[in-house]
């Protein structure tokens, strides 16, 4: 007898030196199921090791995080809880962790987590990856409450789902102790038995939609959605098609922000210094020395938040404080950005700057062959200067061949209060005291229209209002005044008036003496009293003093812009 009970401790004191000898148990915390509280959901939480207290765990070394679709990886974590309701507050990350949410990334130097709100709070060289046509990206809807909203539509009040895991208390079971293996894996089973039903639950409910709203004849049935969103409410449909009954989302982006075939960029990423992100809302900002990557646009910012549609996917980019915009070659500065993700339409205010960069190369089209064929090309006069010559070329030396050696034209130059710009159409309007540099064209005007043609390049540019355009020893003046970018010819329309100016005997341009970029009304003619001088050859002074008459000449200058 005495053997036996020596053998039974020796074996209990083997047991217990193996126990110590195995790493730390995984913490799983089981949220109540009270529809009542803020956030629920098991949490599990692995790490090389962890101190428990009465209100928060302490992990470190290689934590892993996961809370329902999110995942954080981090050096060092502090998980707190609240002690009354024993639900979980906030989680904070340091040592630059990582969170994956749905497809959505993000990390930075510290991250602060808040169960209850899904608030993410990114600080110290933070990092975003948001994924534009996520379906995820939506708040996610906790199966394990009775009540739930789900797109299967569980009344309120009832059982919950198979596999809940409680502690049987209606109440927060926190780890206090690192036993209890059983407990410890019996907990993550369930969690991940619950979670492969639902996914399981959620393709069988999309192929149901479909087929169901579908008939033989592949119309759309009546009552059925049009798509997947059928939980998102009759504001997130668009206008209802002619043929067919099909449901089509508008295309100017309004309530929906575009689906899977929409050209909109699929993944947004921003660098700044602090981020915070609200699931729940959709609501996402950026602060400090904020650069965005979205698709082919850059921009870099002081500040960014994104607005979110119905579906909860981003719709537009806000931007304010030093705005500056890279897109293709085009460059738009300003105070103020708004930037449609959708229809890529980029709105600015605030002392708007915009370079439009005109590719000439692929202006130039060669003779085809069928046209060249016995045909005698005379000798072009036009010397090409050799590598190593130092004149410099006046303009694109033109070669035999025909083509220009010319790379790019001079850039458009946009410069307003406001301007709106749609990628699509190829349109710009810039409104309020805008002024346009070209070559050597300066025009100004209350409002001016950049047309593009189908390449992409600047067809033509249209004045709005009084407005003035001056060229090297011409000016136009109108209501309407039309520049065509081709060969810089100038269409003047409505009380329109033309001044040549022409050169003195010594060789200098005879212009009014004060600036002539400040417009005003057209006034009637008044006839000047002294003959003209006898060394201007046409201008007369009864002309010029009509010029200065009909643009309320000031002492100011506009100065081209680098």
């Amino acid at each position: 007898m005495l053997i036996r009970t020596k053998n039974q401790a020796l074996l209990l004191s083997a047991l217990f030196a193996i126990m110590q000898g195995l790493p730390p148990l995984a913490a799983v915390a089981q949220a109540p199921a009270d529809p009542a509280a803020g956030g629920s959901g098991p949490i599990d939480i692995q790490a090389h090791e962890q101190e428990f207290t009465g209100d928060h765990v302490i992990a470190k070394g290689n934590v892993k995080v996961l809370y329902k679709d999110t995942t954080i990886l981090a050096p060092l974590a502090t998980l707190y809880r609240d002690l009354a309701s024993g639900q979980p507050q906030k989680a904070i990350f340091t040592g630059h962790p990582r969170l994956v949410q749905g497809a959505n990334k993000i990390d930075a130097d510290q991250l602060i987590f808040e169960m209850t709100t899904s608030k993410i709070y990114a600080d110290g060289h933070a990092h975003s990856e948001v994924v534009n046509n996520d379906p995820v990206a939506e708040p996610i809807n906790d199966k394990k409450k009775p009540g739930a909203g789900n797109s299967g539509g569980m009344a309120t009040g009832a059982p919950p789902s198979a596999g809940m895991v409680s502690n049987g208390k209606g109440g927060f079971e926190w780890p206090t102790q690192e036993g209890d293996r059983k407990k410890a894996m019996a907990a993550k089973k369930d969690a991940a038995k619950q979670e492969k039903q639902d996914k399981q639950e959620k393709q069988d409910m999309a192929s149901e939609g479909e087929s169901a709203a579908t008939d033989s004849n592949g119309e759309v049935a009546d009552g059925a959605p049009s798509n997947n969103n059928s939980s998102r409410g009759p504001l997130a449909m668009g206008a209802s098609g002619g043929a067919g009954g099909t449901t089509t989302a508008a295309k100017g982006g309004g309530g929906l922000g575009g689906g899977m075939g929409d050209e909109a960029p699929t993944k947004i990423i921003t660098d700044s210094d602090r981020q915070e992100y609200d699931r729940d809302s959709g609501r996402f900002e950026a602060f400090g020395n904020v650069r965005v990557i979205a698709g082919d646009i850059h921009v870099t910012a002081d500040h960014l938040k994104l607005a979110y549609g119905l579906d909860h996917r981003p719709e537009a980019a806000i931007f304010n404080g030093h705005v500056n915009a890279i897109q293709d070659k085009n460059n738009t500065a300003s105070d103020f950005m708004t930037y449609f993700l959708l229809t890529k339409r980029l709105q600015a205010s605030g002392h708007v700057r915009s370079k439009v960069i005109q590719d000439k190369s692929g202006e130039v089209k060669p003779v085809p062959k069928k046209q060249e064929e016995g045909v005698i090309k005379p000798i072009s006069n036009a010397i090409q200067p050799a590598t190593n010559s130092k004149t410099k070329s006046a303009g694109p030396v033109i070669s035999l061949g025909g083509m220009s050696s010319g790379g790019t034209k001079a850039p458009i130059i946009i410069v307003s209060d406001s301007q709106d710009y749609n990628k699509e159409t190829g349109r710009l309007d810039a409104i309020g005291n805008a002024r346009i540099f070209f070559e050597d064209t300066i025009g100004i005007g209350p409002k001016v229209i950049l047309m593009k043609n189908a390449d992409g390049q600047a067809e033509k540019i249209i004045f709005v209002g009084r407005s003035q355009v001056t060229q090297k020893g011409k000016r136009w003046i109108g209501d309407r005044v039309t520049i065509f970018v081709a060969d810089r010819r100038v269409l003047a329309e409505g009380n329109t008036k033309a001044v040549i100016l022409q050169k003195k005997d010594n060789g200098q341009t005879q212009t009014p003496l004060q600036d002539n970029m400040m417009l005003a009304q057209p006034k009637p003619q008044v006839m000047a009293g002294t003959p003209p001088s006898s060394g201007a050859k046409v201008e007369t002074k009864t002309e010029s003093q009509l010029a200065g008459n009909n643009s309320k000449l000031s002492a100011t200058k506009v100065n081209r812009p680098e």
